[in-house]
């Protein structure tokens, strides 16, 4: 994997405050929209919390003296959650999940796997299907267990899938 590149706005010191024209705002989203799903999907970040996200070189440049204030992210985070991209994962909104794939991309990745090595009624461990060496390869390798269960559940409710729990281990058998 190759270091991450920031686009060019991020070394502009206005890129940093939000701007009062709706064109502009507008254009400007869009950029901070691209720069955090391409930034998270480089760096597999599939969560964050706002305070985190707050000193999180992502909304701060360090060499620029200049980060989000806590509305301007919030801002940011808003057209993000508008356009599908994020999904808050508590009432008060402190912590957030980033889908720079939908659940739906995750759940049908998983399956053309699963059908194209004949693991159907194959029961797999939640590990074996994101961790281990038969999937390194493959675009869900080490995807956040939150993310994996909600493709799961979505194969579930299309009859692909069982959620299983055997002995504490959480797997799934496909069908």
């Amino acid at each position: 994997m190759t270091e991450f590149q920031f686009p060019w706005e991020y070394s502009f010191p206005p890129f940093f405050t939000i701007q009062p024209n709706a064109d502009t705002r507008s254009k400007q989203l869009d950029s901070w929209r691209s720069l955090v799903l391409g930034y998270c999907t480089s760096n597999k970040i599939y969560s964050m919390t706002v305070s985190d996200a707050l000193n999180h070189p992502l909304f701060v440049n360090q060499s620029l003296g200049r980060g989000l204030t806590r509305e301007a992210l919030l801002l940011v985070l808003e057209d993000l959650e508008k356009h599908k991209n994020l999904e808050w994962v508590d009432d008060k909104k402190t912590k957030f999940m980033i889908h720079w794939k939908s659940i739906s991309h995750w759940s049908q990745s998983l399956y053309s796997y699963v059908t194209g090595r004949g693991l159907i009624n194959t029961v797999c461990t939640f590990y074996e299907l994101t961790n281990s060496d038969d999937v390194m390869n493959e675009e869900f390798y080490s995807l956040d267990e939150t993310v994996l269960k909600k493709a799961l559940k979505t194969l579930e409710s299309q009859g692909k899938a069982v959620l299983i729990n055997f002995e504490g281990t959480e797997g799934v058998k496909f069908l």
